[in-house]
């Protein structure tokens, strides 16, 4: 078989560095041994040395992976200086995925955020043709039907005609996203304007429907679906994704988390990841 090098992003902080780690532990689980794994931590300030020997300690047990700490250089974010409370904002972890097309040198890489976690093997990502297209992520299939949306409409994009996409999970072609600055117009918008779901909305009004669309079990959350805004076929679809374990990418967005009284039937997932995660490092957390 063809060996390949997963090239994976995360940006964290200090608070939620512990739930980066189960992400980043959880990916390496389901590695075939003999792919590469390039793990890269993005972060505003340095991580605590202490809990880097911890994921490091984790992490050596797996062949052909290691981990990558970079800071998010306040120049970076200097580039994209507005008004104040715009620059403050950018330097929020949140808006830190906006950073990385500046600051990889990789064909194509993967971002995660920290509450993700992975149960299959992640290879076919970086095999899949693109079509040519920036980006990838797994569009909000009961996106047009939900009122949430609908300011949207005043940024110049119509929520009846473009797909929307959650931007917990991104695949990039890093060359076009340098030469075509979709990422440096997001950050733009984020700055001058206050959206209700951050950085998400300025991607999405930025790429106007045009994204490469990754199979819907590369970012699963059916829980956090609205359910009486998924047709009865998304509903269907779904459920029967979640019986058939067909999920290799599962995302806990919203503020119900599996590690702070989470209410989702896919929390156990979470729960288990982080019980291997702390056998594999005797509890030094």
């Amino acid at each position: 078989s063809n060996h390949m090098k997963l090239n994976i992003y995360w940006c964290t902080d200090e608070r939620y560095f512990y739930q980066t780690s189960i992400s980043v532990f959880s990916l390496l689980l389901h590695k075939r041994e003999e792919d590469k794994a390039h793990l890269n931590i993005l972060s505003y300030k340095p991580l605590k040395e202490k809990n880097r020997q911890v994921l490091k300690k984790a992490v050596s047990s797996f062949p052909g992976a290691t981990v990558t700490y970079r800071l998010l250089e306040s120049e970076l974010s200097g580039k994209l200086v507005g008004n104040q409370t715009g620059e403050n904002r950018l330097t929020s972890t949140t808006y830190a995925r906006l950073l990385i097309p500046q600051m990889a040198s990789e064909e194509r890489v993967l971002y995660l955020d920290s509450d993700t976690i992975v149960c299959q093997d992640l290879s076919p990502l970086f095999e899949m043709d693109m079509k040519g297209l920036d980006l990838g992520a797994v569009e909000i299939p009961y996106f047009h039907g939900d009122p949430f949306w609908a300011s949207l409409n005043n940024f110049g994009f119509p929520v009846s005609t473009y797909d929307y996409f959650n931007a917990g999970v991104l695949l990039m072609n890093i060359p076009l996203l340098k030469n075509n600055h979709l990422f440096f117009h997001a950050a733009t918008l984020a700055m001058k304007h206050r959206f209700r779901c951050d950085d998400q909305d300025a991607l999405n009004i930025s790429a106007r429907g045009q994204f490469f669309r990754l199979p819907q079990k590369y970012n699963f959350y059916y829980e956090n679906y609205p359910k009486h805004l998924a047709s009865p076929e998304i509903r269907q679809e779904m459920e029967r994704m979640t019986a058939e374990k067909n999920y290799a990418i599962v995302h806990y967005p919203g503020s119900s988390k599996p590690w702070n009284h989470g209410v989702h039937t896919l929390d156990f997932l979470w729960k288990d990841c982080e019980k291997k995660f702390r056998d594999s490092i005797n509890n030094c957390f």
